[in-house]
């Protein structure tokens, strides 16, 4: 006859089995990454997938220690029930690693690989110039992946990601999200045909940079001269939308024009977010103050759009576009901490960034493009490669414009690879906070039934 002791003891191997085979899994996967073939994808994420590797590895050590700790003369009903708590804590690891595991492996993916290591650059050329101004090391950046979805988005939100929803407690949800070791942003599949809307990543960038440089608060401050509670509300939009602006010019009110007129809140405020009308009005004031002529920027089709729905707007709203002028010069030129401003973390750098020029008609052209290999040509390029999408669509030939469209296609990322920023991303040795241990121990502090989804 089986005993207790024996049920408990082979319980507890059973589980400290599971948490082996997943350490084994992690090694093999992350070992993989290391093979011949594959120097380049380690130079830009090496950081990114360390990162994420010492983080599981870590929180697994942290789980292990406690599981193989449990006593063995516990009641077997309580024994097990401690056993199933910790198989549902290595669930929520193997979510994490999931969450990311797809996102790594798109690069591997003959269809999307091109365009993310396009998109990779624009996101450095976004995100590096940022701490280097603020004379901080750049840390690993946001890593972006193709999702099935119509707008781009910087993760972790307060919505969590698919891959990490589950009927557990907000709070709990929301110290999961804030553990997650790398940044994130998707992208929605049009960037695959159309990679000249990788001018998104700007005010996706923008997200990640408030929170990474703690920022919220001190921006928050400089709205509040305004004194009305909805600028307030909508801080961390305003931040995004004004960091596009300063990375890519007249291609981030575009950019935000293609993906919201077709939305509900054109003209409405809803929440956190203003109206599409006082965002882009926002963003015109922006580029004004900034000495950027604004008036081609939308294109001649947005623009007779934008003049039908100003003629019918919400009194709140015709106040709100009234006070975004400014709105705009405040939180472009306040300074916060040490009298560092918007401007000085994102430098504006005009030249070339106003109209296609030169640069728009080469892409048109199907030209691979070549400048200094710095983050400025990239946004620069991005800039001139939706101004040459807008030439395009007024092109009254339509066989013209397909031939046209497929070499800007081509040539976009072709030119973004082209302009990478040379030198390797790995940097120095980034600290972790512990977030491997604080991972573990927030899961330990959550029953099986608390952990259940």
């Amino acid at each position: 006859m089986i005993n207790g002791t024996s049920l408990r003891r082979a319980r507890q191997a059973q589980v400290s089995g599971e948490f082996a085979r997943f350490g084994q899994e992690l090694e093999a996967w992350f070992s993989r990454w290391k093979s011949v073939g594959l120097e380049a994808f380690r130079v830009k994420h090496g950081r990114q997938m360390e990162r994420l590797k010492t983080t599981l590895l870590e929180a697994v050590a942290g789980l292990e220690g406690p599981l193989r700790n449990l006593s063995l003369q516990l009641p077997v009903s309580s024994l097990y029930k401690e056993c199933q708590a910790y198989e549902l804590r290595l669930i929520w690891l193997r979510r994490i690693w999931s969450y990311y595991r797809g996102k790594f492996e798109q690069r591997l993916e003959p269809d999307s690989q091109r365009l993310l290591a396009a998109a990779d650059e624009v996101v450095w050329a976004c995100y590096a110039p940022a701490f280097r101004s603020l004379a901080r090391e750049v840390p690993p950046p946001p890593l972006p992946y193709i999702e099935p979805q119509f707008t781009a988005r910087a993760i972790p939100m307060d919505e969590p990601p698919p891959e990490l929803k589950s009927d557990v407690d907000d709070e709990f949800r929301e110290q999961i999200l804030a553990l997650l070791p790398v940044a994130v942003i998707s992208l929605p599949p049009a960037c695959a045909t159309a990679p000249w809307w990788l001018a998104v990543v700007a005010h996706e960038v923008g997200h990640h940079l408030q929170h990474e440089l703690g920022l919220v608060k001190a921006f928050e401050a400089i709205l509040a001269k305004e004194d009305d509670a909805k600028w307030l509300l909508w801080n961390e939009e305003i931040f995004a939308d004004l960091i596009s602006v300063l990375c890519v010019g007249p291609a981030a009110p575009r950019a935000l024009a293609e993906v919201e007129l077709s939305s509900d809140s054109i003209a409405t405020s809803y929440g956190s977010y203003p109206a599409t009308i006082v965002r882009l009005e926002l963003m015109r004031q922006s580029l004004c103050h900034l000495k950027a002529s604004p008036e081609k920027a939308l294109g001649e089709a947005m623009d007779e759009l934008l003049k039908t729905i100003r003629a019918d707007l919400p009194t709140t709203t015709a106040g709100e576009l009234k006070a975004a002028e400014r709105v705009a010069a405040g939180a472009l030129d306040e300074p916060w901490c040490e009298g560092d401003t918007l401007k000085s973390m994102a430098p504006w750098e005009p030249a070339g960034f106003m109209d296609g020029g030169d640069w728009g008609s080469r892409l048109r052209n199907g030209d691979k493009l070549t400048a200094p290999a710095t983050p400025s040509s990239v946004r620069r390029l991005v800039a001139a490669a939706v101004a040459a999408w807008d030439e395009i669509l007024e092109l009254p030939d339509d066989k013209t414009a397909i031939v046209e469209e497929g070499n800007l296609r081509k040539s976009v990322t072709e030119s973004l690879l082209a302009l990478a920023e040379p030198g390797d991303r790995l940097g120095g040795p980034q600290p972790m906070e512990d977030q491997g241990h604080r991972l573990a121990q927030l899961l330990l502090s959550r029953s099986s039934d608390a952990l259940r989804s």
